[in-house]
């Protein structure tokens, strides 16, 4: 952040800036269930057409998106970009420390539980149970607060310091974050995501760019005006609209796991989602195109 002379974000909205462009580094969330939750979080915290907007503008400003939420924080660490967008431990990881990452809280974030759980097939239940046993008693709670392990324990009494008050309603109610709604449309936020985010980014990046030269420029004509608003919006614009996602089959809406051959009405679907992205880019670029010259005439004769 120094070297390029960047001032510190402290809020999402701050992340959004066209002067980040090209800092940001995050995972997929389809690769990773803590970046699907702070992608849900941005959709029920701000609903779902500003939350899918502001989603679009980070991309924007994107460097990167990681195979694996571990390379979020190691990405920052070794400088291939200024800011990793990740959970508390592993900005805090021994490889991210050494390269003095520095974690931010937003006044609006979302505190996670993990899980712990027995395999239904394990060979020594008695000694698993003892291993279960052990993390919820005392010390082994303790331990979790370790700087090497860095997780927030679940007993009351140890974690009050690390939780905000509103955690007293639970640790996902935080920011009113609905866990059903999550897993209830789990599939259907990933591929959006998937398809609107990560593998448009170069081209989210690259209009959204151009939005922000064009806006700096303030001679504008009421037609250009009114080509770079119409930009604007259908950049912002999620390809289903809240209505049509509510009403989506829950076979569509759910996981689709990876190692499950899809069916042809999720195949069908992925296409819908995917032609409404290349459509909504494509208007925009022929906005984006008619806009231009106009402003440059006008600059010229200035």
């Amino acid at each position: 952040m120094h070297q390029h002379k960047l001032p510190i974000p402290y809020n999402w909205d701050d992340l959004l800036k066209p002067v980040y462009s090209g800092h940001i580094g995050i995972t997929s969330p389809s690769r990773s269930g803590t970046t699907h939750l702070i992608v849900e979080m941005f959709l029920q915290t701000y609903g779902w057409d500003k939350g899918w907007a502001m989603l679009s503008k980070l991309g924007g400003n994107l460097s990167t998106v990681t195979a694996r939420s571990f390379g979020v924080a190691s990405g920052v660490a070794q400088r291939r970009f200024g800011i990793g967008i990740t959970i508390d431990f592993l900005a805090s990881s021994q490889d991210a420390k050494n390269g003095e990452n520095v974690f931010i809280m937003p006044a609006d974030a979302a505190y996670i539980p993990a899980s712990i759980a027995i395999l239904k097939d394990a060979k020594n239940v008695a000694n698993a149970e003892k291993f279960v046993d052990f993390i919820f008693s005392e010390n082994g709670q303790k331990i979790l607060r370790l700087p090497t392990i860095n997780r927030i324990p679940v007993l009351a009494r140890l974690n009050g310091d690390l939780l905000p008050k509103s955690a007293s309603r639970g640790l996902m109610q935080t920011v009113q974050f609905n866990p059903d709604l999550s897993a209830e449309r789990y599939g259907l936020v990933n591929l959006i995501f998937d398809d609107f985010i990560v593998r448009r980014r170069a081209t989210l990046v690259r209009l959204w760019k151009k939005i922000a030269e064009l806006e700096a420029r303030q001679r504008l004509d009421a037609q250009s005006s009114f080509s770079l608003e119409q930009a604007r919006q259908l950049l912002s614009k999620p390809p289903l609209i809240v209505y049509d996602a509510v009403q989506l089959n829950e076979a569509l809406k759910a996981e689709w796991p990876r190692s499950v051959a899809r069916t042809s009405a999720q195949d069908d679907f992925a296409r819908q989602i995917r032609h409404s992205v290349e459509h909504n880019l494509l208007t925009v670029e022929k906005l984006l195109s008619s806009v231009s010259p106009v402003i440059d005439d006008l600059w010229q004769y200035r």
